[in-house]
């Protein structure tokens, strides 16, 4: 019959998307197997000299989550601010037009509306100067678009971009595009750290860059020690390494039909990281700034970006 024979054809695409398209990525994120860093080394961060004084965020859209468990999906950029003013902004999130276009398939999917705020440049006003460097978690479009804002509030003035190398080289389906955005927006430059799993990143004392390849071959955590009256507040941005704090403390990994036909991961190396947050919080005192997870987000009392 005509329909078993439609069916037929659309399993034959789904087999040969499957082979050209997700096998290659989950092959290549499995290769990938980063360790987490010491926990001395990010303790070390507490005695750097002029390390940051302030942590801002700007959430640049969000959106209910349709999947369990029930959350708000946010996108957030955050600002690490050093005592004479000058940024480093951890994630980009997305204007509002991407937005709307990004969260449109969850919707259909039962997902709330999408509520957008502005776009990173935008929210940062005048601050936007004030950018020093730029670091994203990784390559997927709803953690970079707002690059463009960016470019556009400072007028195209250049800024680095630090990646480590697996970002800065590597790529799969589902970041290629993104990674090509980095060079098209006309401001960022590449700025490849050196290789190790905990690494200090030039001009920006008291922080440390963490490859945690799982989620994209490029992915990569930010831990920070924030100076205070109170003593030193430790801060790790964990990208999409986990989506809601709650997976990190119980180890809990993501849907099974998302990370093997969406976004191909590796979650025993997710796996790894999961259990090392997990720890950091628990043990250590770290605050986990989980960018999907807009409630946790709002509970650590972030402010807003302020001006000059």
């Amino acid at each position: 019959m005509r329909w078993l024979r439609w069916i037929g054809f659309g399993l034959l695409a789904l087999v040969l998307l499957i082979c050209v398209l997700i096998a290659p990525a989950h092959l290549q994120i499995r290769e990938l197997d980063p360790d987490p860093p010491p926990v001395s080394a990010l303790l070390a961060l507490d005695s750097v000299v002029d390390r940051p004084v302030r942590l801002a965020w700007m959430e640049t859209s969000r959106q209910a989550s349709f999947s369990p468990p029930p959350r708000v999906l946010s996108h957030p950029s955050f600002a690490l601010e050093w005592s004479d003013g000058r940024l480093l902004l951890i994630d980009l999130g997305m204007g509002p037009e991407a937005a709307r276009e990004f969260g449109a398939p969850f919707e259909i999917l039962g997902a709330g509306p999408v509520e957008v705020f502005g776009s990173v440049g935008e929210l940062l006003g005048d601050a936007a100067d004030r950018v020093a460097g730029v670091v994203v978690t990784h390559l997927h479009i709803d953690h970079l678009e707002g690059a463009r804002s960016l470019c556009e509030a400072r007028e195209g003035s250049e800024l680095p971009i630090f990646q480590v190398r697996a970002q800065a080289e590597l790529t799969n389906y589902g970041t290629q595009g993104t990674s090509e955005l980095i060079d098209e927006v006309g401001c960022l430059n590449r700025t490849v750290v050196p290789e190790g799993n905990a690494v200090a990143i030039p001009g920006f004392p008291g922080v440390a860059l963490i490859h945690a390849a799982g989620h994209t071959p490029g992915s990569q955590m930010l831990a920070a020690s924030i100076a205070g009256p109170d003593g030193p507040k430790r801060v790790l941005f964990t990208g999409d390494v986990v989506n809601d704090v709650e997976s990190a403390r119980l180890d809990r990994p993501k849907l099974l039909i998302y990370r093997l036909l969406i976004v191909p991961e590796a979650d025993g190396q997710l796996s790894r990281f999961r259990r090392f947050l997990a720890g950091l919080e628990r043990d250590h005192g770290f605050s986990l700034a989980v960018a999907h997870d807009g409630d946790h987000v709002a509970s650590l009392g972030l402010p807003g970006i302020s001006g000059p």
